[in-house]
């Protein structure tokens, strides 16, 4: 079950979706890259593609809140590879399993994955 919270803060919107229930895991054939440090949504996506791999999908990083493998990495903010619309893009907040849309001039942690 999600349920959407709208809160307004300053000039856009954010919009939490609190993960209920099961997640069924999207993780277990995926192989995650290492620590690409703080970049900008669109400097994310080129990192991954220079390195062969792809940004991770909300539901990819979700998995890892849901079995806390997230806990081995160093931070909990990680940009998804989704646009939520044509100003921000999704990123996950592993510690608390929160997906929040942002703008991508907004600097957050990178991990890379691929099949």
């Amino acid at each position: 079950m999600l349920q959407n919270l709208k809160i307004n803060i300053g000039l856009y919107i954010i919009v939490f979706l609190f993960c209920f229930g099961s997640i069924q895991s999207e993780t277990s054939n995926l192989i995650w890259g290492e620590e690409e440090g703080s970049l900008d949504w669109k400097s994310a996506i080129e990192k991954c593609k220079s390195t062969g791999m792809r940004m991770p999908t909300k539901g990819e990083l979700l998995s890892l809140y849901k079995t806390k493998e997230f806990k081995k990495w160093n931070a909990n903010w990680y940009w998804t590879g989704e646009e939520s619309d044509k100003e921000r893009a999704w990123a996950v907040v592993l510690n608390v399993g929160v997906i929040l849309h942002i703008p991508k001039s907004y600097h957050n942690n990178v991990r890379c994955v691929s099949l």
